[in-house]
């Protein structure tokens, strides 16, 4: 019934569950989780000023040498 009245805006019963299990364990916030690793937003103001720098100085440079220079991804550097 809640997924006819709110449609894709209402949580799955699977996610409602999870929920309901992190709050029974004495869980006070409803923040997601830190995830190990980097984050996933790398098309920031100042990577996108670094690579588009790098390109201007050396235009035919590689992706690989781009990424070892700049320490971003090579396909972080494709989508920039």
């Amino acid at each position: 019934m809640m997924k006819q009245v709110y449609g894709d805006d209402c949580l799955s019963r699977a996610r409602v569950h999870e929920w309901l299990k992190r709050f029974q364990k004495s869980r006070e916030d409803i923040l997601d989780d830190e995830h190990p690793g980097p984050s996933k937003t790398v098309a920031t103001e100042s990577n996108i000023e670094k690579v588009r720098g790098f390109i201007k100085k050396e235009p035919k440079s590689s992706l690989r040498h781009m990424k070892s220079e700049l320490n971003i991804s090579k396909n972080s550097i494709y989508r920039i």
